[in-house]
């Protein structure tokens, strides 16, 4: 009987120990004829261990970048590339582990600009109403000022912000039994066992230039997960009775909270790499034993240059006798924008383009857009106007399109008071591109200006 009271007491214990953090919670009233509903746990932010180091590391870029636009990050597909599929649940890893991504990058702060990739079927819907007139707001709006007031939302193009940089990628691995073990010991009916079982989760991600493609940095990471059992049974006759207790505990670390996990750790690694802040002392922080073998991300020692070099997408080579003779058209860019808005072709032939080539080479002016038509590159303008006002309010702009009158169409600036260097590092620190404009490209920006002017 000592025996049978001792295995009762320690079984007790056990399941009270594994019920102490279960909360009771209470019932929530149902209508007539509806029985209570159970109502536990309150709802929580879902946070990993890794939340710290995110927010560290959030703080770090927002001071790395104080004068700087936000890193402007978008996410495309991150698959389950596992194939593990479980006869009772389905797949037995996330679906949405591009969500968990969005997610990682929202908890950096204020230093990363997410733009919306993954599912952009409403706002695609929405400007395809807009394009067709359909769209409005309740007010009645003019497309133009000289326009009749109509119910719909005039349709600018260039709406759409671009990204820098979009993460893809997928979970990769899920491997089971990695390593199991346990004891279990039986006397006379009592006995106690334990075990344990380890299995891993890894993913792979890399962060793409969104304007060349280049793969700025990938990264494999994985995680273990422990299951662990714990309990007592109780099998034996006392007196004609026979008694068969059981009690326990078992635990094992959520898949899905290892998955969320992995994947806020490889997004740091990826941020490091485009904004060259250092993540060690964040990560450091809340996983001092990471082991590090990987190379460090690096920043790319070659950029691809923007806008393409003069003798490739920019400018022909030779002027085909459609472009020679295309008429010259004025284009505005805006009220207060500096002296000349012109534009369309440089007429001269190229052996004459030469010449002013050389003539032109001391003339300061930068390159800070292009686009395939006039009117894409004239949204794009005033986009950067209304963003950048302190910067481009002063300075004289045109649109060149350089031997071809279909375009491209570049948007060509000038500072009163700065060169062409100073003017493009001011713009790099407000995160937009910007290029000393070739000389073939103020040869037909002045060509297209004296056939303005002359007409």
């Amino acid at each position: 009987m000592r025996i049978f009271l001792s295995g009762v007491i320690v079984s007790a214990i056990l399941l009270i120990s594994g019920c102490a953090g279960v909360s009771t919670g209470g019932y929530l009233e149902a209508g007539v004829g509806d029985l209570p509903v159970l109502a536990t746990a309150t709802v929580t932010e879902n946070r990993t261990p890794v939340d710290d180091a995110m927010q560290c590391y959030g703080e770090a870029l927002s001071r790395a970048r104080e004068e700087l636009s936000p890193l402007s990050i978008a996410v495309g597909d991150i698959r389950d590339f596992t194939g593990r599929l479980s006869d009772q649940e389905g797949a037995m890893v996330t679906q949405g582990a591009g969500l968990m991504v969005y997610s990682s990058l929202a908890g950096i702060g204020s230093s990363v600009r997410i733009h919306e990739r993954l599912d952009p079927r409403i706002a695609e819907l929405e400007l395809g109403y807009l394009d067709r007139q359909r769209l409005g707001d309740g007010q009645m709006h003019r497309a133009s000022p000289s326009a009749e007031p109509a119910p719909w939302l005039p349709y600018m193009g260039g709406s759409i912000l671009q990204s820098d940089y979009y993460i893809v990628g997928g979970v990769t691995e899920l491997n089971h039994n990695l390593s199991s073990g346990g004891a279990e010991a039986l006397i006379g009916g009592v006995g106690a066992r334990a075990r344990y079982a380890v299995i891993n989760v890894a993913v792979d991600l890399r962060i793409v230039n969104t304007r060349n493609l280049v793969v700025e940095h990938a990264v494999s990471m994985q995680k273990q997960l422990i299951g662990q059992e714990v309990g007592i049974d109780i099998f034996r006759f006392f007196g004609t009775r026979l008694f068969d207790i059981k009690g326990g505990i078992q635990m094992t670390e959520p898949t899905q909270l290892a998955v969320r996990s992995v994947l806020q750790l490889a997004t740091l690694e990826l941020l490091e790499a485009v904004s060259g802040v250092a993540n060690e002392p964040c990560v450091r922080s809340v996983q001092p034993d990471l082991d590090r073998q990987q190379p460090r991300p690096q920043p790319s020692s070659e950029r691809i240059k923007w806008p393409p070099d003069p003798e490739t997408a920019v400018s022909a080579a030779e002027i085909d006798t459609a472009s020679q003779n295309a008429p010259i058209e004025e284009v505005s860019l805006g009220e207060n924008q500096g002296p000349v808005i012109a534009v369309i072709p440089s007429a001269a032939p190229a052996k004459e383009q030469s010449s002013d080539v050389q003539a032109v080479t001391d003339i300061s002016a930068a390159v800070i857009g292009a686009a395939t038509s006039s009117e894409v590159a004239q949204a794009q303008w005033e986009n950067m106007r209304l963003n950048n006002e302190v910067l481009l309010s002063s300075v004289n702009a045109d649109l060149v399109s350089v031997g071809r009158s279909e375009g491209p169409f570049l948007i060509v600036v000038e500072h009163p008071d700065k060169t062409a260097e100073q003017f493009c590092e001011a713009a790099k620190t407000a995160s937009f591109e910007c290029e000393v404009a070739p000389p073939q490209v103020i040869a037909a920006r002045d060509a297209a200006r004296q056939q303005v002017n002359f007409e």
